[in-house]
């Protein structure tokens, strides 16, 4: 480094002279005025120089008094990582930004380019950050705040490490989702095909059999009813019809009771006294006279049971006619719903081989070979199958966002119950991923403020620097010296 400076020499009576900071210039006198004295640094080979990725980096601010080999090496080394950590953050910040704008990670369009261009500015912050924890003067930081950039610089590693990882998490574990993400599908396509079945046997005679059994069921109901009252007015008939010979019975006995009274009364002479046979002859005739209306009204009652029980014989007829008809059209119906099941049974068991079929191939679009099926189908079944079933059945992959994948990867990392996971082989590469992602960028902040040899410290410390004879440095602590003094002043 080839190098000018102007350097004010006070005078030596002056009371704030700093001493120390400033060279001394022999043959100067005491009572001599300021003069202004052009230092030349030496020439700096090259070999006295940091190497050129940790000068692109920013890390020569001094010149090479403290410039030893370990420090060199070390921040070679520390330019190295630095290098590999911009790398890491923009790859995975890349990837992350493609997949959560294009929905795949890996795939190339123009939403790669807005990727990119964010990943590069992340990382660059990333690297500003990273480097200014390498050039920090740790000797002139305060401990409060040291540990407050530290503590930033962890939380932002915790934050930032978790949320990149989900793109390393997908790289790695892209054939599990995609298989996970693809059961999902098949599954969805599985319940679509079940439906078109269920369709099927609800529209080929499973409603007209539901309405023709609640109408038989309703028939039969009034059957039971017209029976029933049937049977209860040809008991009244039976029960009217022995009344009325009953009456008839008594009836003759009235009248023989009549002819016996007027014989009686007959054979009395004029002297006789008439009047006990006249009374017996009166009461018989009027017993005979309400037995006959007692007979008349019963057979009344009997013609009306016997129209009653026309009624409902008529009834019964009309509905056991009804009962014959929608018992024929039941069974048709109940025909046409075994055809259907015939031919459920038949595409379900093409559905199952189907999906058995995508299950078993992985991801990716599919054709069914109906070559087999359609040659065992009749025309019959044929007419009655969905029309979507005469062709060969196909499956399209269909395409996940980015957070449909993630969700998925985190299915398939826990899996497993809470007990056993650390026996699962995807949540430990999971959890070591993670781990990974946050111990890249904890390597600087750890080499500095834990591993940094005393040498790297001392060269990014500006007090040493200016013990050292740094003019940079050696200036920087006389203007601090005199802005300390002109506050106390």
């Amino acid at each position: 480094m080839n190098e000018s400076k102007a350097v004010s020499i006070p005078k030596l009576d002056e009371p704030n002279r700093p001493q120390g900071l400033v060279p001394h210039v022999p043959g100067g006198e005491a009572d001599s005025p300021d003069v202004t004295v052009l230092l030349k640094l030496p020439e700096t080979p090259s070999s006295d120089r940091l190497g050129w990725l940790s000068r692109v980096l920013g890390f020569e601010l001094y010149s090479s008094a403290l410039l030893t080999r370990k420090v060199k090496v070390e921040l070679q080394v520390m330019a190295g990582v630095l290098c590999a950590v911009f790398l890491f953050e923009l790859l995975a910040w890349s990837f992350f930004f493609n997949g959560l704008f294009s929905g795949q990670m890996t795939d190339l369009g123009a939403a790669t380019i807005a990727a990119v261009v964010l990943g590069l500015l992340f990382a660059c912050a990333i690297l500003y950050f990273e480097r200014q924890v390498v050039a920090a003067d740790s000797h002139g930081l305060k401990r409060p705040r040291r540990l407050a950039a530290a503590w930033v610089r962890v939380a932002f590693i915790l934050v930032a490490g978790y949320v990149v990882a989900h793109a390393v998490d997908l790289l790695v574990f892209r054939i599990p989702v995609a298989n996970a993400l693809h059961q999902e599908a098949v599954a969805e396509e599985s319940a679509r095909l079940q439906e078109d079945l269920e369709f099927l046997t609800r529209n080929r005679g499973a409603a007209l059999l539901n309405t023709t059994g609640t109408a038989l069921a309703r028939i039969r109901g009034q059957l039971k009813d017209t029976r029933a009252n049937l049977v209860k007015l040809t008991a009244d008939k039976e029960r009217a019809r022995e009344g009325s010979r009953a009456l008839q019975q008594d009836i003759k006995k009235a009248r023989l009771s009549v002819e016996r009274a007027e014989n009686a009364l007959e054979s009395l002479g004029p002297e006789s006294d008439s009047t006990t046979a006249r009374q017996a002859l009166e009461d018989a005739r009027r017993h005979l006279r309400a037995l006959l209306e007692s007979l008349s009204s019963s057979q009344g009652n009997l013609g009306a049971s016997e129209s009653s029980l026309g009624v409902v014989e008529e009834r019964l007829t009309t509905l056991t006619k009804r009962e014959s008809l929608i018992e024929s059209q039941r069974l048709q119906y109940l025909q046409a719903q075994e055809q259907a099941q015939q031919l459920w049974d038949k595409l379900d068991q093409r559905r199952r081989a189907w999906i058995a079929e995508l299950r078993h191939a992985g991801p990716g679009d599919r054709v069914e070979d109906t070559s087999d099926w359609l040659e065992r189908m009749t025309d019959e079944e044929k007419a009655l199958m969905p029309l979507t079933w005469l062709e060969p059945l196909e499956f399209e992959e269909p395409s996940h966002s980015f957070f449909e994948q993630l969700k998925a990867l985190y299915e398939v990392v826990f899996q497993a119950p809470a007990g056993s996971r650390w026996k699962d082989p995807y949540f430990t590469s999971w959890l070591g991923i993670h781990l990974a992602a946050i111990f890249i960028p904890f390597v600087v902040l750890v080499s500095k403020w834990i591993l940094m040899p005393k040498e790297v410290d001392a060269y990014f410390s500006t007090a040493h620097q200016a013990y050292a004879g740094d003019p940079d440095a050696r200036l920087m602590v006389k203007v601090e010296e005199d802005v300390l003094e002109s506050r106390r002043e």
